[in-house]
């Protein structure tokens, strides 16, 4: 579920295999307002907030970067080997401005530089599902989604915990919009 804004989204996600829900802040590489992760990833780029946006949260532990690759094929994102950037998802408490500067840089060439960064790019990709008819690597057209997100507890009152966990992921929003204007 997503608040469906265009630009920085507050997102929701129940994963009921894990018996887990995420609450999340969601920036997509999409075209609304003139490809906003563009912006953010050129801007983190130039200078990198990162350690900034570390010490603003009080449990950076609890918080989680999956910068992703979607692939698309129209207008459905097939699962792919290459799906995340730098290999998997981070707690915010272990990122450093190096891995923050690799990770953006993957996420960069997801993105058509012929086009100033605003448009999907091609790359190979890997589909984790074999194809009955169709080759299991393949060029698509990819883009970068970035989400921050933290676990939501089952016990207890859930509303509360809904509260804390958006106060807790209130400044990673805050960030997200400012450096993506």
């Amino acid at each position: 579920m997503s608040d469906g804004k265009k630009g920085v989204q507050w997102n929701l996600a129940i994963l009921s295999d894990r018996k887990e829900i995420q609450l999340g802040v969601n920036l997509e590489g999409m075209k609304y307002l003139n490809w906003p992760i563009a912006t953010f990833i050129l801007s983190e780029l130039k200078n990198p907030s990162i350690d900034k946006l570390k010490s603003k949260l009080v449990h950076p532990e609890l918080a989680f970067i999956r910068f992703r690759r979607d692939a698309w094929q129209v207008t459905s994102r097939p699962n792919i080997v290459e799906k995340y950037f730098g290999g998997s998802e981070i707690a915010i408490s272990e990122m450093d401005s190096d891995l923050w500067i690799a990770i953006l840089g993957e996420a960069l060439d997801s993105l058509n530089k012929q086009k100033a960064y605003r448009g999907r790019n091609k790359q190979t990709v890997t589909l984790v599902k074999i194809p009955k008819k169709g080759e299991q690597v393949r060029t698509m057209q990819v883009s970068p989604h970035l989400t921050i997100w933290t676990s939501i507890a089952l016990s207890g009152d859930i509303e509360i915990n809904l509260k804390r966990g958006i106060t807790q992921l209130k400044p990673v929003h805050e960030w997200m919009a400012r450096v993506s204007q």
